[in-house]
C-alpha cells in the first residue's frame, strides 16, 4: 500500500513525509474507522487509477 522507500544501502530504506502520512491514514483506518487491510488497498488501489500513472503516493500529491 506504500510504495518503496529509496535505498540506503542493500537492507535499508529512507522514507520521505509522504510515506508517513500515508502509514498514519492506514493506522487510522484501521484502529478508528475498523477497515479490513484488505479494504484499504482496494481504497489505495482506486485512488491510484482515479490519479493516474504519475502519483506514487497520494499523501505527497495532496501537500504538493
Amino acid at each position: 500500500m506504500t510504495p518503496a522507500g529509496q535505498l540506503t544501502s542493500p537492507n535499508q530504506a529512507s522514507y520521505d513525509t509522504g510515506h508517513e502520512r500515508r502509514l498514519r491514514l492506514i493506522r487510522a483506518l484501521l484502529d478508528v474507522g475498523g477497515l479490513p487491510l484488505s479494504a484499504i488497498g482496494d481504497m489505495f488501489r482506486v485512488w491510484r487509477i482515479r490519479a493516474g500513472p504519475r502519483t506514487t503516493c497520494w499523501a505527497s500529491r495532496r501537500s504538493a
